[in-house]
């Protein structure tokens, strides 16, 4: 007769415990629990990173969107100048004909041009037109 405790026994299941298998395991195990603090450790360091792009790209944006403000601009002031020294060039060819047409009549009547009214006003203004060169004013870079 089997005793007691051989019963129980034989009733219990039979399984072998493989040792290796479960020290392989435990091990696997560690070095897990070590990398997840690694890649714990990276996310963060990913967040932070893509947190940077996006303030980056933000501020590159509107850095952008203000040099093509100031691009537009430009364009107004180079167009504006372009009107305007025009307009002087128009307004010193009448006046520098006006005064070449004085100068001749001064001379056929023995005057001194300079007496005619409006005579010296005239030449020192037109001295001053087309001063404003907006190429050549504005300054140039990079950019636009």
């Amino acid at each position: 007769m089997k005793s007691r405790l051989e019963k129980v026994y034989s009733k219990l299941p039979n399984q072998k415990v493989d040792l290796k298998t479960q020290k392989v395991a435990l091990s696997v195990a560690d070095d897990l629990g070590d990398e997840i603090s690694e890649i714990e450790k990276s996310l963060v360091s990913d967040k932070e990173f893509e947190n940077s792009i996006t303030e980056f790209n933000n501020k590159q944006n509107e850095l952008v969107k203000e040099i093509q403000e100031m691009e537009a601009t430009r364009d107004e002031l180079e167009q504006k100048g372009q009107e305007i020294l025009d307009n002087n060039n128009d307004i010193f060819n009448r006046v520098e004909g006006l005064l070449v047409t004085a100068d001749i009549a001064a001379n056929e009547l023995g005057l001194d041009p300079r007496t005619i009214a409006n005579y010296i006003k005239a030449e020192s203004l037109i001295s001053e037109l087309a001063i404003a060169n907006v190429t050549r004013d504005l300054e140039e870079n990079i950019y636009f």
